[in-house]
C-alpha cells in the first residue's frame, strides 16, 4: 500500500468516528508500534482532533494478571479533563461518582486491577466464567467512562501468544459499537481473530529514508545508495536505523561528501542484523540489555543502577546507538531488540538475573512481582517459598486455573509422597473444585 492511500483510508477512519461517535475498531499491520504511533500522533496534531488519543504499550513480559486491562486503567486518567494523582485515586473516584449505588460488585475488578486486597466475599467461579465476569466488570466500567469522555485507545505491539489480552480484546470488540470508543491496534502480523479493515504500514518514502541517513551521518545519501536502500522496502524507521548502523559499524559504508555503499552486506532480516548488532557490543553493554530485557522492557534506570551499579553514561551510550530510548528517569527497549537478546540468553544466566532482580525487589515490590522472578530463578528454596505464596495469593483473588497450576508447580518440588507433597496435591484438587 502507498503513503497516500494509506494516508488517505486512515484519515477517512479517524474522521469517521470524529464525526459519529460511534465505536470501532482498525487494525494496522506494522513492524514498529512506536513507529507507528509516532504516525498516528503526527495526524491527530495535523488534525485537531477533539478526542484524546491514548496510547497503551503493552510489556514484553509481565508478572501481573490481565496486563493488557492494567494498562488501559491505568492509562485513562492521562484523560484531559480529569486531573488525579494516579490510576488508583481515578478509579476510586470514578466508582464512586458513577456506580455508588453498586460498588461491591467492582470488587473482582479492583482485585484484579490492583486497586484492593482480595476480599473473601468475591464469588468463586470456574476459571473461564472468571474471566467473563471480569471482562463484563470491564465493559462495564469502559462503557461509562467513554460516554463521559470519548477517546482513541492506540495498542501497540500486541503479542499473538499473549492469550489473556486477546481474551480481553475480544470482549471490547464485541461490544465496540455499544459505546464512543475507537480502537487502533497495532501488531506485526494479522488479526488472530475476524477484523476489518485491516491497514498496513507501506515501505518508507525515499524522501524519509534520505532524512534518516542524513540525520543518522550528517550527510545526504548518494543516489545509488538510496535507490538500493528503497528497493529494500523499509517498513519502519527502525529496521531502517538498524540496518545503517549495521553498515556503519562493518566499515560497509563511505561517509565522505555523501553517504555512499562499499560492499553489500551478507544478510538482510531484521534478526540477523540486529544479532550481528549486539554481537559487537562489549560484555558490559550485552549485560545491561540483557537485564533490561528480563525487568520487560521498560521500567526506571534506577532499578538497573542498583543492580547494576555504575551503568549511568553506558545506557545513554546504548540509546546514542538505538538500542533503547530513554525519556526522563525511564528507558524502553524495542520489542525486536528484546526478542533477540532474550534468544541469546543461556538458561542459567536468565535465572542468574531473576536471582539478581528478585533479590533487589523483596522487600519494595509486591508479592506478584518478586514471586514472578524468584519462580524463575535457580535458587530452589526461594522458588518453593514463592511459589506457595503466589498460589494462594492467586487463590484469594478466585483465579483458581492459575493458583492450581502454581500448586502443581510446587508439587515437583516437593518429595514425593512426603506429607507436604500430599498436603498440596489436596489443594490442587480444592483450587480446581472450590
Amino acid at each position: 500500500m502507498k503513503w497516500g492511500i494509506f494516508q488517505a483510508h486512515f484519515i477517512q477512519y479517524i474522521q469517521k468516528f470524529h464525526n459519529t461517535q460511534k465505536g470501532d475498531a482498525l487494525w494496522i499491520q506494522s513492524q514498529c508500534g512506536q513507529d507507528t504511533y509516532t504516525y498516528v500522533k503526527k495526524i491527530f496534531q495535523n488534525l485537531s482532533l477533539q478526542v484524546p488519543l491514548i496510547r497503551i504499550s503493552l510489556p514484553f513480559s509481565s508478572p501481573y494478571p490481565y496486563p493488557l486491562l492494567r494498562k488501559i486503567f491505568s492509562s485513562l486518567p492521562l484523560h484531559p479533563a480529569i486531573s488525579l494523582k494516579d490510576p488508583a485515586s481515578f478509579y476510586s473516584y470514578f466508582l464512586k461518582s458513577q456506580f455508588s449505588h453498586c460498588l461491591e460488585d467492582f470488587q473482582p475488578l479492583s482485585t484484579i486491577l490492583g486497586f484492593s486486597k482480595p476480599s473473601p466475599s468475591l464469588p468463586l467461579l470456574p476459571p473461564k466464567e472468571w474471566r467473563n465476569y471480569i471482562a463484563t466488570l470491564a465493559l462495564r466500567f469502559l462503557k461509562r467512562f467513554f460516554y463521559l469522555h470519548p477517546a482513541i485507545l492506540y495498542i501497540q505491539d500486541l503479542l499473538l501468544e499473549d492469550g489473556e489480552s486477546l481474551s480481553v480484546l475480544r470482549h471490547l470488540l464485541e461490544n465496540i459499537k455499544n459505546f464512543p470508543c475507537l480502537l487502533l491496534l497495532q501488531g506485526e502480523n494479522p488479526p488472530p481473530f475476524p477484523l476489518s479493515p485491516i491497514l498496513e504500514f507501506p515501505s518508507l518514502s525515499k524522501e524519509e529514508i534520505s532524512q534518516q541517513v542524513q540525520k543518522l551521518f550528517g550527510v545526504p545519501p548518494a543516489e545509488e545508495f538510496l535507490t538500493w536502500l528503497q528497493s529494500l522496502e523499509c517498513r519502519s524507521s527502525f529496521f531502517l536505523k538498524q540496518l545503517l548502523w549495521h553498515l556503519k559499524e562493518n566499515d560497509l559504508l563511505s561517509l565522505k561528501q555523501e553517504v555512499s555503499l562499499l560492499k553489500s552486506p551478507l544478510f538482510l532480516s531484521e534478526v540477523a542484523i540486529l544479532s550481528a548488532r549486539l554481537d559487537l557490543l562489549s560484555q558490559e553493554e550485552k549485560e545491561t540489555l540483557q537485564l533490561a530485557v528480563v525487568l520487560g522492557c521498560e521500567g526506571e534506570m534506577q532499578l538497573l543502577e542498583k543492580i547494576l551499579p555504575n551503568r549511568r553514561k553506558m545506557f545513554f551510550q546504548l540509546a546514542a546507538k538505538d538500542f533503547l530510548s530513554i525519556e526522563k528517569e525511564s528507558y524502553l527497549l524495542p520489542h525486536q531488540i528484546a526478542k533477540v537478546v532474550e534468544a541469546s540468553l543461556a538458561e542459567s544466566r536468565k535465572q542468574q538475573l531473576h536471582f539478581q532482580i528478585a533479590q533487589s525487589l523483596e522487600r519494595k515490590a509486591p508479592l506478584e512481582v518478586v514471586a514472578y522472578y524468584y519462580i524463575r530463578s535457580g535458587d530452589r528454596e526461594k522458588r518453593k517459598e514463592y511459589l506457595q505464596k503466589l498460589a494462594k495469593f492467586r487463590e484469594n483473588q478466585c483465579l483458581f486455573a492459575e493458583a492450581a497450576h502454581l500448586y502443581h508447580l510446587l508439587l515437583e518440588e516437593l518429595p514425593e509422597e512426603s506429607g507436604e507433597w500430599f498436603s498440596t496435591k489436596q489443594k490442587v484438587i480444592q483450587v480446581l473444585t472450590h
